[in-house]
């Protein structure tokens, strides 16, 4: 079993293992899920499933784009499908988010700013978003239809928080409106 993944919201929740029937086809395909999540797993029965029930073949080898987030998120895809490294880093990408959701202490009703610089962490000052609410995959949602995942977003503090209504930033809340 995995590791639970905790919330900010005092949850706890466990990565997804793969659950009996997926042990059983997996079996009877050869294939290892014994360490895989329960999207892995999906993905590597897909592959091997997908010559016997697809017509349009199969882009065998990882993006470069997957090969830099699996580099980011120091995770192995070397032979590993395209759907298969997606599913890593899916799962990869959800448990760092649930981590720095928990780390930020957010909750519904905070204030975030966006980082236009993910790099140096500058951020956008002058669009104000309120958490509505955190999905169990650590995506933020805001009012207004927006959402982002933590860590391209930057909790404002009291302060910071207090001088931007002084400075009248205008909060990005059109759902607001019609209260």
């Amino acid at each position: 079993m995995v590791a639970p993944h905790s919330t900010s919201w005092g949850a706890e929740k466990a990565m997804r293992t793969p659950n009996t029937y997926q042990k059983e086809l997996a079996a009877k395909l050869g294939i290892d899920i014994s360490r895989d999540s329960h999207r892995v797993a999906t993905a590597r029965i897909q592959e091997a499933v997908h010559p016997a029930i697809s017509s349009k073949p199969e882009a065998p080898t990882v993006t470069p784009e997957q090969i830099h987030l699996a580099w980011k998120y120091r995770l192995h895809v070397d032979g590993d499908s395209r759907r298969v490294a997606a599913a890593k880093i899916q799962d990869r990408r959800e448990q760092l988010s649930r981590k720095l959701v928990r780390e930020m202490g957010l909750k519904p009703g905070d204030r975030m700013v966006f980082k236009i610089d993910l790099v140096n962490g500058i951020v956008d000052p002058k669009t104000i978003c309120v958490v509505r609410r955190i999905g169990d995959n650590g995506v933020i949602y805001f009012q207004g239809r927006r959402r982002a995942w933590p860590d391209q977003l930057k909790k404002l503090s009291e302060e910071e928080d207090t001088q931007s209504e002084r400075n009248s930033v205008l909060e990005y809340s059109y759902m607001d409106r019609s209260n």
